[in-house]
């Protein structure tokens, strides 16, 4: 395989999803992260492929988000199944985004991501300060692609 054709096989899924499983995969990517980020998970059971694309996807924006922007001293990744969904939450103490501030890329690729498996995304930024990202994606969503 050729390196071009080698890199568009690992945007469609990360490896570490393969390697590692969701859990796994997430934890790995907290630990490259330069702020401490505390992944909390409780069972998950199976999910689909494009659910956990989906979630890793949803993270990884999210925490490049926390870093880049928010100045930020810690953050907590939170994974939850519930009877019909998956739901993600970022969560950081960071300086929260502006209400003058347009949604970047990376919102709204978080955005785009539940929804095109069926599932909504919000970005809310407390008074208290931080920044929270949550996203409910279906578990019975297969979705149009993986990547």
């Amino acid at each position: 395989m050729s390196l071009p054709a080698i890199r568009f096989v690992h945007e469609l899924r990360p490896p570490a999803l393969d390697d590692r499983g969701l859990v796994g995969a997430i934890r790995q990517l907290a630990e490259t992260q330069p702020i401490p980020i505390d992944v909390d998970v409780g069972s998950l059971g199976a999910t689909s492929a494009a659910v956990e694309v989906a979630a890793y996807r949803i993270v990884a924006e999210s925490l490049t988000n926390v870093v880049r922007h928010s100045h930020a001293d810690a953050a907590r990744v939170r994974l939850e199944r519930t009877d019909r969904d998956l739901v993600v939450e970022i969560v950081d103490d960071g300086i929260g985004i502006g209400e003058d501030v347009q949604a970047g890329v990376g919102l709204l690729s978080v955005r785009e991501r539940a929804a095109e498996l069926g599932g909504r995304a919000e970005v809310k930024c407390p008074s208290s300060g931080g920044t929270s990202v949550r996203a409910v994606l279906p578990l019975g969503a297969t979705g149009k692609d993986e990547s």
